[in-house]
């Protein structure tokens, strides 16, 4: 509508502008679901498909693929760099995990974070916090698989200066 990108409801069917919370340099880039990367002053943060913003413009990069393979980043979540550093948000704003990790943390087991900091890897559940103290050279997710009830189980193998164990959640 006179040159601005329209935003529409599908259930409600109202057409609305996307609000662009004021990039002027670099415009917006859509991401999945209808999600935008906005640009602010060089730094990047979040709009929903209504166009409000629920990640300020203060991170070096903001990932949303909302990936369904098992290859990516699956919806909720939104990872976020700052200064090198990787940390992990939701599609509501909410910062789970504050960027303090030297890649992008993987989600695995559809409820944990793998993240690695000083070459070492550790195991946070979806709130961000530590699942198991410690941390370790090496974190492999394994599964199980039961015939009564087809269903996989996961469970973590830790490996740690030529250690072993495993933690089953």
């Amino acid at each position: 509508r006179k040159g601005r990108e329209l935003s529409i409801n599908l259930r409600t069917h109202r057409v609305d502008t996307f609000r662009d919370p004021g990039d002027r340099d670099a415009g917006t880039a859509m991401l999945a679901e209808g999600f935008r990367r906005i640009r602010t002053r060089g730094k990047y943060g979040l709009a929903n498909p209504g166009g409000k913003v629920v990640l300020p413009a203060r991170y070096d990069d903001v990932k949303y693929e909302a990936d369904t393979t098992g290859r990516g980043i699956p919806a909720p979540y939104v990872s976020v760099d700052l200064e090198g550093l990787w940390g992990m948000a939701d599609t509501t704003g909410r910062l789970l995990v504050s960027p303090r990790y030297d890649s992008q943390l993987q989600v695995v087991a559809d409820s944990f974070f793998l993240g690695e900091a000083a070459d070492r890897e550790v195991l946070l559940s979806a709130a961000g916090k530590k699942v198991i103290p410690g941390s370790y050279d090496d974190i492999i997710v394994e599964k199980t698989e039961c015939d009564c009830d087809s269903v996989t189980h996961p469970y973590f193998k830790l490996v740690s200066s030529e250690r072993y164990g495993m933690y089953n959640p």
